[in-house]
């Protein structure tokens, strides 16, 4: 997705860095611990063909996103699971936005101090609002609320 540019990571590493990196994490890094034939820990429980429920949320350490994220960006699989990043990645032409920002993303990672030696960073949340309600819902409130105005 950097096609032209000789370093487009600056200080954080060159290609070459981050890709070496990348292939050490994804080979020996479980994030997750060990879950035996599984991969990384999901979301739940499962609402309207998401695996996150609506008001749901979820939290992961740094480490545990940037493996998600490198995953993704790969086109790996999470078994029982339609990951986000990954139906973004699938969306996404190979020189896309999105894809520069996942691999700006890993360059921060493969450079992050806090991963070091096993390290998991700092919790990330990530929350989904709950189903917003129909026009006409919001149409019905507001016809029937009476609210004074006033001058300013």
């Amino acid at each position: 997705p950097f096609e032209g540019k000789e370093n487009p990571f600056g200080h954080l590493g060159s290609v070459d860095d981050v890709a070496a990196w990348l292939k050490t994490f994804l080979e020996s890094d479980k994030p997750f611990g060990d879950l035996g034939d599984k991969d990384v820990l999901v979301p739940w429980p499962e609402q309207d063909d998401d695996q996150l429920g609506h008001g749901g949320w979820v939290a992961y350490s740094r480490r545990q996103l940037c493996h998600i994220t490198a995953k993704s960006f790969f086109g790996a699989k999470t078994p029982g699971y339609n990951s986000g990043l990954r139906r973004l990645m699938k969306m996404c032409p190979r020189k896309g936005d999105f894809r520069k920002a996942f691999a700006s993303l890993l360059a921060a990672c493969s450079a992050d101090p806090t991963l070091a030696n096993g390290g998991q960073g700092p919790i990330l949340l990530t929350a989904k609002a709950n189903v917003a309600p129909s026009v006409q819902e919001v149409k019905d409130k507001a016809t029937a609320e009476s609210v004074q105005m006033s001058s300013a």
